[in-house]
């Protein structure tokens, strides 16, 4: 009876053991809370964190210490822009809007005056 040779395997050879830090850890967590999933790449998932923060900014309107890529000057940042708009937004009214027409079509009939008008 011959037994063969049982050959030793190396497990770790194939296998990539990549170690996660804490901060990592902190951005995946925050992702999956996002219901995004982290591709193990920490400057990727930094950047797409970052980007659910910034659009979370916005909608909370506060600057908050509970993000972890957006600092507090940005998030300050970031308020003053959507403030700047909002009080733009506010001289677009359509009362305003009917005034520029009606502007326009004075000087618009202004203009077909002085065509009419023989010059001596």
């Amino acid at each position: 009876m011959n037994i063969d040779k049982i050959g030793s395997f190396n497990f770790s050879a194939g296998i990539n053991c990549k170690r996660i830090d804490k901060e990592e850890e902190e951005i995946l967590r925050r992702l999956a809370h996002y219901g995004v999933k982290g591709t193990l790449n920490k400057s990727t998932d930094r950047a797409k964190l970052h980007e659910l923060e910034v659009a979370e900014v916005k909608k909370e309107n506060s600057v908050s210490s509970k993000f972890l890529t957006v600092s507090r000057a940005e998030q300050e940042k970031i308020l003053s822009k959507t403030e700047k708009k909002e009080e733009n937004a506010q001289f677009i009214n359509p009362e305003s809007a009917t005034g520029a027409k009606a502007l326009g079509e004075q000087i618009y009939l202004a203009i077909q005056m002085k065509k009419k008008i023989p010059t001596i």
